[in-house]
């Protein structure tokens, strides 16, 4: 049996936010859309030609909608990826112990502008579950997802420089993810999630430049859910003893 251990509060939806939710369920969906994400993000970084490809359209492309440039992209990205997506096996929905739910005040930071507001009362998930996860494409996944949740640390851990006790949070949390079997990001954590999409494009500047001129949207999230009494911003997670089959 594998596990998932929390290492930050897990907030599993908005549903968790001025109630307490009658089903306790994370589902698979979400572990999925995550690795669907860290996948493009590492195939853009390491496969030249799809980068170039994708970066051509980037920069000659008129305007389309955001869902239909988030497509294709995605389309392009993962066309022969697809069975990584299919192979992992987890269950549909993992049930969350309410003896592990904790009420707590949530907050919005902006990391730009060193301000926290209050949003609301929030149930958070800690702790470790154990679920069944089998992958064929052990390697694949693990690497994938150690490229993309270590950029999204260091991009966050940039704007927290000299500002107090979360950059502490950020330093230990940048030593210790290099050491997690297969890092995650899951739940709600900023309320741009498409920002944590566009983050794909986060280390081609001309590619950065274009896509912000295009949508109006930041491409690094800068505005983190956050929890001042634990100091930690959510969804840092790790998924452990992996069967490869």
């Amino acid at each position: 049996m594998s596990s998932l251990v929390l290492w930050s509060p897990l907030l599993p939806s908005f549903h968790f936010v001025n109630q307490k939710p009658r089903e306790l369920y994370l589902y698979s969906s979400q572990i999925k859309k995550f690795f669907k994400t860290a996948l493009i993000f590492y195939s853009l970084k390491k496969d030249a030609k799809l980068r170039n490809e994708v970066r051509h359209y980037i920069l000659t492309h008129k305007k389309v909608s955001l869902s239909r440039f988030l497509n294709f992209v995605q389309k392009t990205a993962l066309s022969d990826k697809e069975e990584i997506l299919k192979d992992i096996n987890i269950p549909e929905r993992i049930k969350l112990d309410e003896k592990n739910l904790k009420k707590v005040k949530l907050f919005l930071y902006d990391l730009k502008r060193d301000e926290e507001s209050f949003f609301g009362d929030a149930y958070v998930y800690q702790g470790i579950i154990e679920i069944p996860f089998e992958s064929s494409h052990y390697e694949k996944i693990k690497s994938a997802s150690h490229s993309y949740v270590e950029a999204l640390i260091h991009a966050e851990h940039t704007l927290t420089r000299g500002k107090g006790r979360i950059e502490d949070f950020y330093l230990e949390l940048s030593s210790s993810v290099k050491n997690w079997e297969i890092p995650l990001r899951l739940g709600v954590w900023t309320p741009n999630p498409i920002s944590a999409r566009l983050f794909w494009f986060w280390g081609d500047k001309e590619v950065r430049d274009r896509v912000r001129k295009l949508y109006r949207i930041e491409l690094r999230p800068h505005k983190l859910f956050y929890i001042p009494s634990e100091n930690q911003t959510l969804g840092w997670s790790e998924v452990r003893d992996v069967r490869s089959v």
